[in-house]
């Protein structure tokens, strides 16, 4: 049976990838936080010769080559579904609206929507980034911001911090169709390449 190292920064979208590829796929998965990456390169390279394919998030994968530059196996970069969305909502907004972007940990929440704002031309609000590790920070992004964005790995926390002076726009994460495909592919040239198929 196939195996792939999901790699992503934080547990909530490991453990969605790594669902969604194990039911569609019916491979197995291994798990990494990018975190746990960062800290073990070397230890990380030996998981990557056990696998067959890395999955990681598209707005990881220059953090994944720039701390294993020659992996072993093909890495394959997932693009998440609600890109549409974000921009559509983002695009809307007047010049200066407050926005808070949330997510599970500080580093996802980052590294997920940073590309969003630039595509939505996005440099023109006032923006604010938080993850859930900082219970804090949720807080006052909370009490001033206008819009928050939060992924449905914590849309249930921050609307029950939030009550309901604050619009709140759920981001519902999940694999996009064309990613799957794209993995399954990959394993299948990989399989090739090692005679594993005719």
């Amino acid at each position: 049976n196939k195996t792939a190292l999901v790699v992503e920064c934080n547990m909530e979208a490991l453990s969605d990838i790594s669902a969604t590829l194990q039911k569609v796929l019916g491979i197995q998965t291994r798990t990494m936080l990018m975190d746990d990456l960062e800290k073990s390169p070397e230890e990380s390279f030996q998981i990557c010769l056990e696998v067959d394919i890395v999955v990681c998030g598209f707005n990881h994968i220059g953090e994944f080559h720039a701390i294993i530059p020659n992996p072993p196996c093909d890495v394959v970069g997932v693009l998440l579904k609600p890109n549409l969305l974000i921009l559509n909502e983002l695009s809307r907004l007047d010049a200066g609206t407050r926005v808070g972007f949330i997510c599970a940990t500080s580093r996802s929440t980052r590294t997920f929507y940073k590309d969003f704002l630039l595509d939505a031309g996005g440099t023109c609000l006032s923006v604010a980034w938080m993850g859930m590790d900082e219970p804090d920070g949720v807080r006052e992004l909370i009490r001033t911001c206008e819009v928050i964005f939060a992924t449905n790995y914590v849309y249930d926390r921050v609307i029950s911090l939030a009550g309901n002076g604050v619009r709140l726009v759920r981001v519902d994460l999940s694999i996009d169709p064309a990613n799957i495909q794209l993995v399954k592919e990959s394993l299948k040239s990989s399989m090739l390449l090692k005679g594993e198929i005719g």
